[in-house]
């Protein structure tokens, strides 16, 4: 993704590497192409970090809402939240009034 960068926009950096990607980015690349191949690199990889970021984002659901739809959707259903939380309060798992789960003794 080759772009003509404003020279007045760019920042100098000092990075350390190890010896033998020293050695093979001034076998392989003639000085001035170094920076533009580093550049090019990182946003190669910053886009694939953003990507795999966006993915999680998406992946990430709220199991509250999930099984609130659930109940919604059974013919006698229609669950309510505190309905919900009285039925985990029976057991082993507290929940507070904000919905956070913890272990009976161990708030």
């Amino acid at each position: 993704m080759k772009k003509n960068i404003d020279p007045s926009s760019t920042q100098r950096m000092t990075v350390s590497m190890p010896g033998y990607l020293y050695k093979q980015l001034h076998k392989y690349l003639e000085p001035g192409k170094r920076s533009s191949f580093i550049v090019e690199a990182l946003e190669k990889e910053i886009a694939e970090l953003r990507e795999n970021l966006r993915k999680i984002k998406q992946e990430k659901k709220d199991p509250i809402g999930e099984f609130l739809a659930f109940g919604n959707s059974l013919p006698d259903g229609n669950l309510t939240y505190e309905g919900i939380k009285k039925t985990i309060n029976k057991g082993k798992l507290m929940a507070d009034e904000k919905g956070n789960l913890y272990r009976e003794g161990y708030k």
